[in-house]
């Protein structure tokens, strides 16, 4: 492949993930301005509104930056960071996206932001649609209800991101096996749908027999095909940070040793 070939790829990818933020960003503004209107209203107690706007924060964070390309992913984070820390906000880079959301629209400080990004958290981790929030939130008790509940460390957040990342790598990737680059192409009669599923036995030879087909895969079940390869690679992340931070300290322990003066006398 040229070097122009490869720049020109480059600059597609990049202007796809500047348009991507800019139509986020625009999102984001309409609904911040829609709270400032909500707020002059004198309604800033009403929670009809607050809860329509979270659903609307959730609805932009499910349909489009989940379902995102890494690299729109990375421009959009960027972007608001940019806008947050002009406007005084300190953002960190393990700040969750869900949090820097909440931020931007509410134009809230921290503790009402992570209150907000938890309970579109639970809304997550329980599946619930956007427009389903408003009911979801009052049958659990209201917001501060839901704060109490889901008390979530950076680390389990910081996980929800990875997976979040993952699912957009692994659909990714599927798009562009299907147009580009298929793991393999095998003749089976008679599959038909956008998606088939096909069994497959794997052998010591490092092959594999298809033993059984599955055609017009339903989208739910798609999608949770999706998520269980995205919890997977998460999950092999997680491992090989895990042998990592073992091999430092293993690391650590042996310098540690070999500067120890007691150490050296037995050596």
């Amino acid at each position: 492949m040229s070097k122009k070939t490869t720049a020109n790829k480059k600059a597609i990818v990049q202007m796809k993930a500047q348009q991507f933020t800019n139509g986020i960003v625009q999102q984001l503004d309409a609904l911040s301005k829609t709270r400032e209107n909500w707020e002059k209203a004198d309604c800033k107690k009403a929670n009809d509104g607050l809860y329509q706007l979270l659903s609307e924060c959730l609805d932009v964070l499910n349909a489009q930056y989940v379902r995102a390309d890494k690299a729109s992913q990375n421009s959009l984070r960027k972007e608001l960071t940019d806008k947050l820390t002009a406007t005084g906000v300190r953002v960190l880079t393990t700040s969750s996206t869900l949090t820097m959301f909440v931020r931007y629209v509410f134009n809230s400080d921290r503790n009402r932001a992570h209150g907000y990004a938890n309970v579109l958290l639970a809304a997550i981790e329980a599946g619930i649609h956007p427009k389903d929030l408003p009911d979801f939130i009052i049958e659990a008790g209201g917001i501060e209800e839901i704060k109490r509940r889901q008390v979530k460390s950076a680390t389990a957040i910081a996980k929800q991101d990875k997976l979040n990342a993952a699912k957009a790598e692994v659909k990714h990737e599927i798009e562009m096996a299907s147009a580009m680059t298929p793991l393999a192409t095998v003749a089976i009669d008679e599959l038909t749908g956008s998606y088939a599923l096909m069994l497959v036995k794997p052998k010591l030879s490092g092959t594999a027999d298809v033993v059984g087909t599955l055609s017009d895969l339903p989208e739910s079940l798609v999608e949770a095909l999706i998520a269980r390869m995205a919890k997977a690679r998460v999950q092999e992340m997680l491992k090989e940070e895990l042998v990592a931070k073992a091999d430092q300290d293993i690391l650590a322990a042996s310098l540690s040793a070999s500067n120890d003066p007691q150490m050296k006398v037995a050596a």
